[in-house]
C-alpha cells in the first residue's frame, strides 16, 4: 500500500469509529427486539439464538399501534405539508422584498428558533379555543413550533435563485401564483426534501407536545405508546425494543429514500448573500 493510501486510511479510520457510535445503538435496538425477554434483559450485542418476530405482533396488538400509527401519520403529514407551503411562501416574500418591514418580520420569526416553547400558555390558549385533545390542535401547535426553522431554510435557499427568473416569468405574462408554483417551487426540490425530513422527524418524535394535547387513548400518537407501553412492560425489554423499532422505521425509510437531496438542500444558498 502506498504512502498516499495510508494517509487516506489514517483520515478515514476516526470517521469510521465515529460512525460506529451511531450505528451501534441501532444494531442493539434491532437485535434485541427479536430476542426472548430473558436474552434481551442482558443487553448484549450478540445475535439472537432464535428470531422472535412475534414480539412485533404482541407490541402491535397490546399497544394499539394501528390507531396510534394512523394518528401520527395524519398529524405529521398534514403539519409537514402545511409547513412546506407556508414556509416557502414566507421565505419567498421575505427574500424578494428586502424592506424594513420584511426584515423585522424575519427577525421576529427567527426569534422562534432560540426562544423555547412555552407549553403552559400555549395549552391555555388551545383550551380556550377548544383545541385540546384533538388532532387539529396538535397539528396547529406543531406548525407553529416548526415554522421558524422552515422559513430559515427557504429564505437562505432563495438567495441562490436569480431574480431574473421571476422577471422573465412576469414579462411572459405569468401570474403571481403561477410564477411561484410553476416556475419557482420546482427549483426548491433539494431544500424541500431537506425540510420534509427534518420536519417529519421533529413532529413524528415530538412527545412533549403530544402528552400535553392528547389525553384520550384513541388519539395517542405513536411515540406516546412507548411511554405507556414501557410502564406496563418494564421487565420485557424485547417488547420495548420492538416498540422503538416500529416507531423508528418510517423516519429511517423516508431518510434513505430522500438522502441524496438532503446535503444539497442544506448547503445551497449558503455562499450567496
Amino acid at each position: 500500500m502506498s504512502a498516499k493510501n495510508w494517509r487516506k486510511l489514517a483520515v478515514e479510520i476516526p470517521f469510521i469509529l465515529l460512525s460506529a457510535l451511531v450505528i451501534l445503538p441501532f444494531y442493539m435496538l434491532f437485535v434485541n427486539s427479536m430476542k426472548s425477554s430473558a436474552d434481551a434483559a442482558q443487553m448484549s450485542l450478540g445475535f439472537p439464538k432464535s428470531l422472535h418476530f412475534e414480539n412485533f405482533r404482541t407490541v402491535f396488538d397490546e399497544a394499539n399501534m394501528g390507531v396510534a400509527f394512523k394518528n401520527s401519520l395524519i398529524i405529521t403529514v398534514v403539519a409537514v405539508v402545511a409547513l412546506i407551503v407556508f414556509s416557502a411562501f414566507t421565505g419567498y416574500v421575505i427574500q424578494r422584498r428586502s424592506t424594513r418591514i420584511t426584515s423585522v418580520i424575519y427577525f421576529v420569526i427567527l426569534v422562534g428558533l432560540t426562544v423555547p416553547t412555552f407549553m403552559v400558555p400555549t395549552y391555555v390558549l388551545a383550551k380556550n379555543l377548544h383545541l385540546t385533545d384533538s388532532l387539529t390542535g396538535i397539528i396547529l401547535v406543531s406548525i407553529a413550533i416548526n415554522f421558524p426553522y422552515g422559513v430559515f431554510l427557504y429564505t437562505g435557499y432563495f438567495k441562490s435563485i436569480p431574480r431574473e427568473i421571476d422577471e422573465s416569468a412576469v414579462i411572459d405574462g405569468c401570474k403571481p401564483y403561477g410564477l411561484f408554483f410553476r416556475i419557482i417551487f420546482p427549483l426548491l426540490l433539494p431544500v424541500t426534501v431537506t425540510s420534509i425530513i427534518i420536519q417529519f422527524l421533529a413532529i413524528w418524535n415530538d412527545f412533549s407536545t403530544a402528552v400535553y394535547f392528547l389525553n384520550t387513548s384513541s388519539k395517542y400518537s405513536l411515540v406516546m405508546t412507548t411511554f405507556f407501553f414501557f410502564g406496563a412492560h418494564a421487565a420485557d425489554w424485547n417488547l420495548v425494543f420492538a416498540n422503538l423499532v416500529i416507531i423508528s422505521l418510517p423516519v429511517l425509510i423516508l431518510y434513505f429514500l430522500l438522502q441524496r437531496l438532503v446535503i444539497s438542500g442544506l448547503t445551497s444558498g449558503a455562499v450567496k448573500s
